[in-house]
């Protein structure tokens, strides 16, 4: 399962007690999608990738692989996770994709952020 995020562009300094309201435009939203390291030998950016969202059931909806990240979401972690016990384990890691939604797949504007997707990226 994956979510739907949405990048947050206004810069602003916040007190500790405030709360934050995110008031977002939904056109912009895109998928962090955590593909496992052995799963991006063929994803390129600009590849097509249909998408389902469970909250619709039955409807399709379609996008483009934007990015790749350049590490795992581990490595960019406030704490990143620090696993050494002596032993060495082959763990297989989950690098995010950037998926961009096309313009006219979401008309109704339906897709909200945090929302559970499961994306098929298309291989030529």
């Amino acid at each position: 399962m994956l979510n739907i995020q949405h990048d947050v562009k206004n810069d602003t300094l916040k007190q500790a007690t405030e709360g934050e309201l995110c008031e977002s435009d939904v056109g912009d939203l895109h998928i962090s999608a955590n593909y496992k390291e052995t799963q991006l030998a063929k994803i390129k950016p600009g590849q097509k990738v249909s998408f389902k969202v469970d909250a619709f059931p039955g409807k399709k909806f379609s996008g483009k692989v934007d990015s790749i990240m350049s590490g795992t979401g581990a490595v960019f972690s406030l704490f990143p996770p620090e696993n050494a016990t002596g032993n060495y384990v082959k763990v297989v890691q989950r690098i995010p994709v950037k998926i961009v939604l096309n313009k006219d797949t979401d008309k109704e504007q339906m897709l909200r952020i945090g929302m559970s997707v499961v994306p098929t990226i298309l291989i030529e």
